[in-house]
């Protein structure tokens, strides 16, 4: 909670793609793949059980603004469900409200307005677009979708990916300069930076960074020999005789994630020349995870496997100087909650699924959930997981499975069958009403009720 009459703190929210916990030498991982990350995290906080609500960006990302889970895959409806009606929340729309200067700073092509989002968003920053330059809209006066040819999909994906190999990266250029100017601003107006940073999402090109984990003559190091190893688009299925050539891709990727992290820790040293790191609320997370094993890789895949829906969430409060582990199961439903609740913002508790993180850690028996997005074509076989503590309950097209995720990382024991979960299963049987409900049309609020706490003995 704010502290009585103190200046509501900046807000900087950093989305990197398709980082998953399990890939971070901050969470235990082999290889040290986020040395900047331990080193900061020493005075910030650690949540160690964190995950996304879906296993796909497009999911994600309106998550972290209104608070909600992925509830449809008909994008646009998002600014609908935030703005008719009772019980509606837009992050940016209600922080933008109380006086904050609001922006969305993006490397990828799915920008607010993708979801009608885009309408509390002061300025909006794209990094990679046509004719791939730092392009600035004022989204209040223009409402703007890119999705075009020059998007990271196809062949263009090529260009893109030799661009950020010679180091054009635009979007951090476009952050750094957001923050000077907020600098300068000589109102000291607060303000909310939404970074979504496209590594390391593939395709895995590390610049400086490539060649630490593999050697470069082992290959893998372009677009070419890795799309080879990609395949098409999701799921992204592969052999067995197949895993030693994923396993080297897996080091690539490890490489993009040492990359990714000195990113960050850039952007985290331009708030502290700038001296605005003190009064900051600073939050990293990722839209969702990466997989590298069980057949599939990348993300979206039909398991929805822990790797994809297990990511980082590091928070710097404001004022913070004693770094922390936090053991309690949170989620990216929780991010919208923790920042108004920073800011001071009040708002009735129903306006969101999820609960500021100061609250969530301690919810022992808390239930939160994670989806395969992209399901629209059959709507009546959601992929979708509810976890509670350390225990994990998948329905899937090949049947129902129960994970310990704390003894078994890697899901090769299926404990159906074993543990009772009848709490469990009815939760996700009412998830799945929930999903069914507001697809078709219905109201949020009006939809069924969404087990939040299973109870315990």
């Amino acid at each position: 909670m704010p502290v009585p009459g103190a200046k509501p703190p900046h807000i900087v929210l950093i989305v990197l793609d398709s980082l998953t916990s399990h890939d971070m030498s901050l969470y235990g991982y082999h290889l040290p793949t986020t040395p900047n990350l331990d080193r900061l995290c020493q005075e910030w906080t650690v949540y160690e059980n964190a995950h996304t609500a879906g296993a796909g960006t497009l999911a994600c990302m309106p998550v972290m603004d209104t608070g909600r889970y992925p509830y449809i895959d008909d994008w646009p409806r998002y600014g609908d469900l935030t703005r008719h009606g009772e019980n509606r929340l837009s992050l940016a729309e209600v922080l933008h409200t109380s006086g904050y200067h609001t922006a969305y700073i993006a490397e990828h092509v799915f920008t607010p307005s993708f979801y009608h989002l885009h309408t509390g968003f002061d300025w909006i920053a794209r990094g990679m677009c046509a004719p791939f330059l730092d392009l600035t809209l004022h989204s209040r006066l223009i409402s703007w979708t890119l999705m075009t040819e020059y998007s990271w999909r196809g062949t263009s994906a090529s260009v893109a990916g030799a661009l950020a190999t010679a180091g054009f990266e635009p979007t951090y250029h476009s952050a750094r300069e957001y923050f000077h100017e907020r600098a300068r601003d000589a109102a000291g107006r607060p303000f909310f930076a939404f970074l979504h940073m496209r590594r390391p999402h593939e395709y895995y090109l590390a610049n400086e960074f490539m060649g630490t984990f593999l050697a470069l003559e082992a290959g893998l190091t372009d677009v070419v020999s890795q799309r080879e190893v990609f395949g098409q688009t999701p799921p992204r299925a592969y052999p067995p005789e197949k895993q030693p050539l994923i396993d080297r891709l897996r080091l690539r990727y490890d490489e993009n994630v040492l990359l990714a992290d000195a990113q960050v820790a850039g952007l985290v040293s331009t708030l502290q020349e700038l001296g605005l790191y003190d009064q900051s609320l600073i939050i990293v997370t990722a839209d969702h995870g990466e997989s590298f094993r069980s057949g599939y890789v990348t993300h979206c895949t039909p398991l929805l496997l822990a790797p994809e829906h297990s990511v980082p969430l590091l928070v710097k409060y404001p004022g913070q100087l004693a770094g922390a582990r936090e053991a309690g199961l949170v989620s990216t439903v929780d991010i919208a909650p923790t920042i108004l609740d920073a800011a001071g913002v009040s708002y009735p508790a129903d306006w969101v699924d999820g609960q500021p993180l100061r609250v969530a850690r301690q919810d022992e028996g808390r239930v939160v959930y994670t989806r395969l997005p992209h399901e629209d074509v059959r709507p009546d076989r959601f992929t979708v997981a509810a976890l509670s503590g350390n225990l994990k309950l998948v329905a899937r097209p090949d049947g129902l499975h129960l994970y310990n995720l704390a003894d078994d990382r890697d899901e090769q024991f299926d404990l159906l069958g074993q543990r009772e979960i009848g709490g469990l299963r009815d939760a996700l049987k009412q998830f799945g009403e929930r999903l069914e409900f507001v697809r078709a049309g219905g109201r949020i609020d009006q939809a069924p009720n969404l087990v939040t706490k299973l109870q315990l003995d």
